[in-house]
């Protein structure tokens, strides 16, 4: 891997339709992140702890803390559940609980488990997270969170 000193990343809105796209620029070279599946608005009427873990993994993405982000996304779903009330068992279980309860439907229960296992391979394992995993990670979860208010 190399190392580079200036690197900056941020998200832009395209002018005509409005959708935002994670950028990250190294020396001369711009390269757009997954702007389709990325879904970064967060609900303006969602809980308040939710919307900071949010904002904290974008932050975390930001600063090229990989592992922070993935953590902090998943912490996100972790709080919107428990503002539905489920707050009993592993993380696993209570996203499988919200599927029966249908407080989420199959789309959001693949990505709301994709979003845990990264988050937990951030938590629990000696791994690197991928920059290019975390827009899809982050979009997973404020989809999620969405549904969940």
């Amino acid at each position: 891997d190399r190392v580079y000193k200036d690197i900056i990343r941020g998200v832009l809105t395209c002018g005509q339709c409005r959708k935002r796209s994670v950028f990250e620029m190294v020396a001369n070279d711009l390269t757009f992140l997954p702007g389709k599946l990325y879904e970064s608005a967060v609900a303006t009427d969602i809980d308040a702890k939710v919307s900071e873990m949010v904002k904290e993994a974008e932050l975390c993405f930001y600063g090229a803390a990989y592992r922070g982000a993935a953590v902090m996304a998943r912490a996100a779903v972790e709080q919107a559940l428990e503002t539905k009330k489920i707050t009993r068992g592993t993380l696993e279980q209570r996203i499988n609980k919200a599927l029966k309860l249908k407080f989420i439907d199959k789309r959001e229960y693949a990505i709301a488990h994709g979003s845990r296992l990264i988050g937990n391979d951030a938590i629990h394992r000696a791994v690197n997270i991928s920059p290019t995993d975390i827009p899809s990670v982050l979009s997973a979860a404020v989809i999620v969170v969405n549904r969940l208010k």
